[in-house]
């Protein structure tokens, strides 16, 4: 279809890149300069970990790097800055952990030289730069972010380090001139907006993305789909543009809003068909939904009640029990409220959204809807109280983007009084958005026609009292853990231990539910709720490891993380009340 005309290497994720005459392919990413140095080998991360990107922080792109010819030392340039020079850290040197779309990865700290200068750059207190080298453990390729079920699950497809879902993107220099030539020619468009690994010519505009297998030199590929807010950076300024091009026009011509000009690829061992290594927020996991769905039976049993129902306002703090709810495609509702669960999100400037698995004093975040669901009061301890009203879409609204497990997410700026609020508890710069309901959504089958906000997986999460009273048996009696600690909505009783996991279709209320995936278990459960602090025993993390692992054939979707509950999507919308009884089948 082509041949390839240049090959591109980004060291430093969202910085400049360089064009490099070969490269070694690796299931990791491009490699250069004898193996040192990776293709998005390089972050730069908050001292929480949490990494920051070009979306949130355009001048970054300014930041050109110059590899040395010992492969073992760079400098880092940019505008109204004098170079530094910094050698890549050898294994021994301080190790961190950066968190990259709720993956934790391993790196080396770079030293305190090159992170003061970009400190003094991009103006952002305590970054540091994060170096992964390659004999550290790595990401499973979008292990945990595979939600099209119109694709088949391929458990050999590769790893990533710091790239936001897959180690290659290709793209054609006739899909960019197609582009170009739509959009205003006093814009200075180029390559760089793109920042594929491989530009490639010869072939029709787009035609990259019509195959599945690609051999390019000894190496071979799968094909994916991806695009982000990074390609409206003007690269000559480092500032994003506001009129949001080349999205834009992209968004309004004859490209699918999926399969847009440029392919991310996965590289093969094997010749296998391939499996897409980008998301779309909602559905089920690809693999799970085809084995659980074709054992689909219709034969409805018993096995529980509805004792309680929980509904989460914001992402990680704590929740409030009621007693019947409305089940939508976007998750439930508080009666007929235009609250929902998990609605809310505390923002970062850039987007990047704030969890307890990083800030555990957000579970004492306590939450009072008030005007029905056109207020609410947040308390927590060593505060005063405060009220907001419940932004609506509308010209005055500010409009905000975050970003969940790599999805950008509109929302809307819930004001700067509850900022500055979340920002002194916290004790960091946050906003609040509430994301919009209209925005474009992944086609899918009915059946599995579900569409969480800023859920982790899935729009429903079920447990019951059963598997939590067990759980609870085996820890530490002067430890207090309740159902507090793993935050479902529907809590259930009446069925033997962890007999919830054992069904794929249910029936509650007037709403009708499937299995998306097992819940697996993280951080968040080991945090005490009564003082907010995340224990160090890591229990009941250790203690359900015991015991409540994957099947071996599974481990690559749930890897290490142990299983407690399970994530639901929505097959038909309906109601559901405290005594509701649940079927399965």
């Amino acid at each position: 279809i082509g041949v390839v005309t240049k090959v591109f290497i980004h060291p430093i994720k969202s910085c400049d890149g360089t064009e490099i005459g070969s490269a070694t392919c690796t299931k990791n990413g491009l490699y250069y300069k004898a193996g040192n140095i990776l293709d998005r080998g390089f972050v730069i991360t908050h001292p929480d970990g949490t990494f920051i990107t070009a979306r949130g922080y355009p001048c970054m792109v300014k930041i050109s790097i110059e590899v040395q010819e010992d492969g073992e030392t760079m400098i880092l340039n940019a505008p109204g800055m004098d170079p530094v020079k910094f050698k890549v850290p050898l294994a021994e040197k301080r190790a961190i952990i950066c968190r990259i779309w709720g993956e934790e990865i391993p790196g080396i700290d770079c030293g305190d030289e090159v992170a003061t200068w970009l400190q003094k750059y991009i103006s952002a207190q305590g970054l540091r730069l994060q170096y992964h080298p390659n004999t550290a453990s790595v990401r499973p390729l979008c292990q945990r972010d595979v939600y099209s079920p119109l694709r088949p699950f391929n458990q050999n497809n590769g790893n990533s380090i710091y790239h936001d879902f897959s180690p290659y993107n290709m793209l054609s220099e006739e899909s960019i001139q197609d582009v170009t030539k739509r959009l205003d020619k006093n814009e200075n468009f180029s390559v760089k907006n793109f920042r594929p690994n491989f530009l490639i010519s010869g072939c029709s505009p787009h035609d990259e993305n019509l195959w599945t297998h690609y051999k390019i030199g000894s190496a071979e590929f799968n094909f994916a789909k991806h695009w982000c807010m990074l390609t409206t950076i003007d690269m000559d300024t480092g500032i994003m543009r506001k009129n949001e091009e080349p999205l834009k026009t992209l968004r309004t011509n004859t490209y699918t809003s999926f399969c847009l000009p440029f392919a991310d690829l996965v590289i093969m061992q094997h010749s296998k068909f391939a499996i897409a290594s980008g998301i779309a927020v909602g559905g089920v996991l690809a693999y799970l939904a085809y084995r659980h769905l074709r054992k689909q039976r219709n034969n409805w049993k018993k096995i529980g009640v509805i004792t309680n129902v929980f509904i989460h306002p914001i992402k990680s703090c704590d929740g409030i029990e009621i007693s019947s709810a409305t089940c939508t495609q976007h998750g439930l509702y508080y009666n007929t409220s235009n609250i929902m669960d998990r609605g809310f999100l505390v923002t970062q400037p850039d987007g990047t959204g704030l969890t307890a698995n990083g800030y555990p004093c957000m579970v004492k975040i306590s939450i009072e809807v008030q005007d029905n669901g056109g207020s609410l009061i947040l308390n927590a301890p060593g505060m005063d109280a405060i009220k907001f009203k419940v932004p609506v879409p509308s010209k005055e609204a500010r409009a905000l983007v975050c970003r969940v497990f790599g999805e950008e997410v509109p929302g809307i700026d819930c004001g700067d009084e509850v900022a500055t609020w979340l920002q002194k508890y916290i004790s960091r710069e946050a906003t609040l958005p509430e994301r919009s309901l209209c925005s474009t959504e992944t086609p899918q089958p009915e059946q599995w026609k579900c569409k969480p906000i800023y859920h982790n997986f899935a729009p429903y999460n079920m447990l019951s009292e059963e598997s939590l009273h067990d759980v609870i048996e085996r820890l530490d009696k002067n430890d207090n853990f309740s159902v507090k600690n793993f935050r479902p909505n529907f809590l259930i009783s009446g069925c033997s231990p962890y007999e919830e996991n054992l069904w794929t279709r249910y029936k509650i209320g007037s709403a009708e539910f499937n299995l998306s995936l097992f819940c697996t278990r993280g951080l968040k459960t080991t945090i005490d709720m009564d003082t907010g602090i995340m224990r160090k025993n890591e229990e009941p993390l250790t203690t359900l490891r015991t015991f409540r692992l994957c099947k071996p054939e599974e481990k690559e979707i749930y890897g290490t993380s142990p299983i407690l509950g399970v994530d639901l999507g929505i097959t038909k919308t309906g109601s559901v009340s405290v005594g509701d009884v649940v079927y399965a089948c």
